[in-house]
C-alpha cells in the first residue's frame, strides 16, 4: 500500500480560535496544559522532547 503523504499548514490569519476554546477548556480542567516553544525556551532539550511527544502519539495512528 502507498503511503499517501499531506503537509499540514495553519493560516494564523484565517484561523478561527473561538471555535477551539471549549476544547482548550476541557484540556485545562483535566490537567492538561499547552503552550509554546517560545514560553518553555527553544533548546535542544525541548525539541528532543517535542520530537519524542510526536514520535510516541504517531505511533498510534493507524496506518503508521
Amino acid at each position: 500500500m502507498a503511503v499517501e503523504w499531506v503537509r499540514l499548514k495553519l493560516d494564523l490569519d484565517a484561523f478561527d480560535d473561538a471555535r477551539f476554546e471549549p476544547y482548550l477548556q476541557r484540556c485545562r480542567q483535566t490537567g492538561i496544559e499547552l503552550t509554546t516553544m517560545a514560553a518553555v525556551g527553544d533548546t535542544a532539550e525541548h525539541r528532543r522532547a517535542l520530537y519524542d511527544l510526536n514520535k510516541t502519539c504517531s505511533a498510534d495512528i493507524p496506518g503508521r
